[in-house]
């Protein structure tokens, strides 16, 4: 560092409280929620300076007015002029962790980048010395801040404790974080979102494909938790004691009291997190709260790692008339099989976690039962598995519908054969061995072309990838190609993925939306799944229901929420699969919200509220590489009922034959059996669709 001396970490924590008035209590959590954040920090070991910036609020009972010095209150002046300090000066590496504790509104759309199908996202913060001076810090100006920050290279995380983007006015028996939008209080002028920041995402690998909201920065240097999503009401936790927390805050802590301290992978603490409150809400069905993860979801929280395992679905112990029983928050939506082998885990600090072995023994739509093997559910006599422990698949059954041909020579097919053995996921053409490539049927094969030279082949017989091998390395080379097959296998999983049921349940659920790609020059629609049948949950290989585009086309993605304003809410996750072999997340977020047109996300009752328009639009743009004459791209939109966070993130893969940087890619495979299932438990809808859009991408005749 240029300057040993300055800091590189610094901590912006905001928490301000509010007095009691004829709308019912007042927020009393949150200064209480960076206070115990302040001493979390202080005392985790922290590799380097750390500076803490607190504006806090605690009005006095009598008078109104906040008891902290003037420099300690949450003003936009002193929240915007910290930031901008921070950022000019933090060098590249420096991180900066911004927590939020207080009121939030919904802000009516108006702005080029704003969220025109549920209103913009405004903080709550003060104007002056008393907590009823209010003004707001928009979710566009915090933008301004982040972009500054990621450009310079500065790692950001972001804890937003309050209702993100939307949510519904306090209620008589709890106090809910968030207030009415006041235009007569939105009269600062705004800073500027910069133009350089585009929503339209480019499907080509290795250019970041993502639809992230227009105010956020670039995805892949910062992560923001969020309490909420944009529909739900983010509530308080009252202790035993009478104190008061907020809920995202509370069992964030609670995190991190496992873990021995701040830290740990973002996507692993969201999906703890957001089980465990799902778990505490069980009881009260209308008081939903589910908290949202966006941009890079294996970012470190502030920086710093804490000893982890390397799950990532979470699960949840259930108490029913069958006795304790565990659910995996995943199924058949993500490609869960009966008999699918899990690994579970605790978040702990420990350098060797417990380790569980389970088996899916129930699978529905978007949760699974599991079953655990042998004793591993007792530890000294103790049930030992726990709700907010993660999971890791061990095998992936549904690998095997993409069988491998072996074509190598003889002396190492036994070898070779062995090897496949001891992948339970993957299996081996049972065709005739004097099978020839030419009469191959399987969906991939192996080619020794050469001594040291073997070929991975698809079912057209065209190359996918050469591998070559040094003599002595026979075995090594042996297991570099399996795990090339069990990615290839992966992707066409993740492609093939479709909801073909026809019950009651499913109609009424495939009913309840209408999705489109629609051509903005042409005013063409496109529907996605197979043309010649018209059904659009199928997955076809006809080349004539292909989308075709070129790069200079527009096209918008558009999903509708046919419901009416208290029917279900929609939840969208959004997948581009290029011709790398990838599979990567559009909207770097745990999941879009579509709420039914009319949903009024506010204050209803006063009429102050944000309406929504029921949709989810996505500007989409598809390029080719230089020299590059045509190539294939897939949009793939999976829709649910449940908000499943982001055990999708299990499907990402990155290109093949690069480093996986993505939350749930795995290639761990061992052997496994199948036992006999329980009686089936479903509190949640298990609905599920996915949906295909197959683009063949050509050059501009132009071009």
């Amino acid at each position: 560092m240029t300057n040993p001396g300055r800091a590189n970490y610094h901590a912006v924590l905001i928490g301000i409280n509010t007095s009691d008035s004829e709308d019912g209590p007042g927020l009393k959590g949150c200064v209480p929620d960076v206070q115990e954040i302040s001493k979390e920090l202080r005392k985790s070991g922290i590799p380097g300076s750390l500076v803490m910036h607190s504006f806090t609020a605690t009005p006095d009972p009598e008078s109104g007015r906040l008891i902290e010095p003037k420099k300690q209150w949450p003003t936009y002046d002193n929240i915007d002029s910290c930031l901008s300090n921070i950022t000019r000066e933090s060098e590249q590496g420096d991180h900066v962790y911004i927590h939020f504790s207080g009121h939030s509104t919904v802000v009516p759309p108006a702005e080029t980048y704003s969220n025109w199908d549920t209103g913009d996202l405004a903080l709550v913060v003060l104007d002056g010395p008393c907590a009823t001076d209010e003004s707001y810090f928009h979710g566009s100006e915090l933008a301004v801040h982040l972009n500054n920050m990621v450009n310079k290279g500065i790692g950001v995380t972001i804890v937003l404790d309050c209702c993100f983007s939307g949510s519904t006015l306090r209620n008589s028996d709890e106090v809910v974080r968030y207030v009415s939008y006041r235009p007569e209080l939105d009269k600062r002028p705004r800073r500027a979102v910069k133009q350089g920041h585009s929503t339209v995402a480019t499907l080509r690998a290795g250019r970041q494909t993502s639809t992230v909201p227009a105010w956020l920065a670039n995805p892949d240097g910062y992560a923001i938790l969020t309490s909420s999503d944009a529909t739900e009401k983010a509530y308080g936790v009252k202790l035993g004691d009478g104190s008061r927390h907020g809920t995202l805050t509370y069992f964030l802590l609670e995190v991190f009291d496992g873990l021995g301290g701040v830290g740990g992978n973002m996507h692993q603490l969201a999906e703890s997190i957001r089980i465990r409150i799902t778990d505490h809400r069980r009881k009260h069905s209308t008081r939903i709260q589910s908290p949202v993860l966006f941009g890079n979801k294996t970012q470190l929280f502030f920086g710093l790692s804490r000893p982890s395992c390397s799950a990532d679905i979470p699960i949840t112990r259930i108490a029913d008339s069958t006795g304790h029983r565990v659910r995996l928050h995943a199924g058949a939506a993500h490609g869960i099989a009966k008999g699918d082998e899990f690994a579970l885990h605790p978040l702990s600090s420990a350098r060797d976690p417990i380790s569980t072995m389970a088996e899916a023994v129930t699978v529905r739509g978007v949760t699974s039962d599991l079953q655990i093997l042998g004793d591993g559910d007792k530890v000294d006599g103790m049930v030992s598995v726990q709700t907010g422990w993660l999971a890791t698949r061990i095998t992936c059954l549904l690998l095997r519908q993409f069988p491998l041909k072996l074509l190598v020579q003889q002396e190492s097919l036994a070898q070779w054969k062995e090897a496949i053995r001891d992948r339970a996921s993957l299996a081996e053409s049972h065709a005739d061995a004097c099978e020839t490539l030419e009469s191959s049927t399987c969906s991939f094969t192996v080619v020794q072309t050469g001594p040291a030279v073997y070929q991975i082949r698809d079912e057209q017989k065209n190359e996918v990838i050469t591998v070559l091998s040094i003599p002595e390395g026979c075995d090594r080379a042996i297991q570099q190609i399996l795990s090339h097959i069990h990615h290839l296998a992966s992707f066409k999983l993740v492609l093939n993925l479709s909801n073909l049921a026809n019950d009651t349940d499913a109609q009424q659920f495939k009913q309840s939306y209408s999705i489109a790609m629609i051509h903005e020059g042409k005013g063409i629609s496109y529907n996605p799944g197979c043309g010649k049948t018209g059904n659009v949950h199928e997955v076809c290989l006809h080349p004539e229901c292909q989308i075709i585009l070129t790069p200079s086309d527009k096209v918008r993605l558009v999903v509708k929420n046919l419901g009416k304003p208290n029917d279900p809410r929609i939840f969208l996750h959004l997948y581009a699969l290029g011709s790398g072999w990838e599979v990567e997340d559009m909207t770097r977020s745990s999941r879009e919200v579509i709420p039914p047109a009319g949903t009024i996300l506010g204050d209803a009752d006063a009429g102050k509220g944000s309406k929504c328009t029921g949709g989810f639009r996505r500007k989409l743009k598809f390029s080719l590489e230089e020299g590059e004459l045509a190539c294939e791209d897939v949009v793939k939109v999976f829709l649910t009922r449940n908000p499943t966070g982001t055990s999708f993130a299990t499907l990402e893969l990155p290109r093949l034959g690069e480093r996986s940087s993505c939350a749930g890619y795995s290639e761990v495979d061992f052997g496994g059996a199948t036992r006999a299932s329980p009686s089936s438990y479903l509190r949640d809808s298990e609905d599920w669709a996915a949906l295909t859009f197959r683009i063949r991408v050509v050059r501009d005749k132009t071009g």
